[in-house]
């Protein structure tokens, strides 16, 4: 053999190994990137994904035959895009992305129309994502070319990774044996294939009697209110620059015929309380106002019937998946389904100063200071 049959047969080596690995971790695509094969009890139960959110969110968007969206943090994407399709038909994608600013949402907003026809909008818009001081989180940054781009995601680097392959043959492992793959990998929240955040480690710890609710709340509550400059409320001093990101995107779906649906997602009635204890009720108010100037929505925060019962919750800010159908035949006007008639309020800007008002005699005394001294 000489020198250059040498060479060209190890070329072929290579390109047959390499092709060969990037054909495997495709198909097992333990992360659900692309969800193309589903291979029963070796690759159908996949592992947990939030740590790369954004990544997947992308990924799966860019793959197109979603028509509607779920859009907003983290709380929306605890509601259950299922729900959504028995009022609207059709395919929903969960686009909730944690802690996330509204120029955030506004560029995964067009990005998800770059390859879908999305027909309608459920946006869940948080106090939080008005916050200028409010640190964005460097999974997105790491994609955020890519995103306002519009660009594919085609995850070449996860598909053409030997240290992909060596997980994934792990994956298959565990999966072989029977074990809860979407708990291996931390944090313990699993996305699915339509994007909603499953707390499949909260789930497990409920139905074992083994959830510490209290603790969760109180480190929730920490990190919004703790004091630390990544914390989600730190300095909170409302955006006009965000509150124009939101206007953007009302006025887009109003100019393509895109319906939309805007509410507030509910939070426990102690994280409302605290707003108020770390003083930041009059900017509270003062984005209520500027949202309604702009369009009307549904107001699930204060204190109500669902937000007195902390075993409605996961933590502070984010309500149980079973709790979708309530949140949204409140926002459907479905009578069908019982709703307790404190929660969920239409507020418009007619009658935004007297819901404020409302909303003020319901706080309640709260001592934040347990909060800030835990966290420094």
């Amino acid at each position: 053999m000489n020198k250059m049959q040498w060479i060209r047969i190890n070329f072929i080596i290579v390109c047959i190994g390499v092709s060969l690995i990037a054909s495997f971790n495709y198909i097992i695509d333990r992360y659900g990137l692309n969800n193309m094969v589903h291979l029963e009890g070796i690759n159908t139960n996949k592992i947990s994904n939030t740590n790369i959110t954004t990544r997947f969110q992308i990924s799966t968007l860019s793959h197109g035959g979603y028509d509607t969206l779920l859009l907003g943090s983290s709380r929306i994407g605890v509601m259950d895009p299922k729900v959504v399709d028995r009022y609207l038909g059709g395919h929903s994608f969960s686009l909730g992305q944690p802690r996330s600013v509204t120029s955030i949402q506004y560029d995964l907003f067009l990005y998800a129309l770059e390859f879908n026809t999305i027909k309608n909008v459920v946006y869940g818009i948080d106090f939080l994502s008005f916050n200028k001081n409010n640190m964005i989180n460097t999974e997105y940054l790491d994609k955020e070319e890519k995103i306002k781009s519009r660009n594919r995601e085609y995850n070449f680097d996860v598909y053409f990774s030997f240290d992909s392959f060596i997980k994934n043959l792990k994956f298959i492992k565990h999966n072989i044996s029977g074990q809860d793959v979407s708990k291996i990998k931390e944090p313990a929240v699993y996305l699915p294939e339509n994007g909603m955040r499953k707390h499949v480690v909260y789930i497990e710890a409920l139905k074992n009697g083994t959830l510490d609710l209290d603790n969760e709340i109180h480190e929730h509550l920490r990190q919004y209110f703790g004091g630390k400059e990544n914390n989600i409320y730190y300095n909170y001093t409302f955006s006009d620059k965000y509150l124009e990101y939101f206007k953007k995107i009302v006025r887009y779906c109003h100019d393509h015929d895109i319906r939309l649906w805007v509410y507030m997602p509910p939070m426990l009635g102690e994280h409302f309380d605290a707003i108020y204890a770390a003083g930041y009720f009059d900017e509270y108010e003062h984005y209520e106002k500027e949202i309604a100037k702009i369009t009307d929505f549904i107001d699930f925060t204060g204190i109500n019937t669902i937000s007195m019962d902390k075993d409605n919750y996961w933590d502070s800010s984010h309500l149980r998946e079973e709790f979708t159908p309530v949140v949204m035949a409140r926002i459907f006007y479905d009578t069908s389904v019982k709703v307790p008639n404190d929660f969920g309020v239409l507020v418009t800007k007619e009658n935004v100063d007297a819901h404020l008002d409302a909303l003020r005699t319901q706080v309640r005394p709260y001592d934040i200071r347990p909060l800030l001294i835990n966290n420094n």
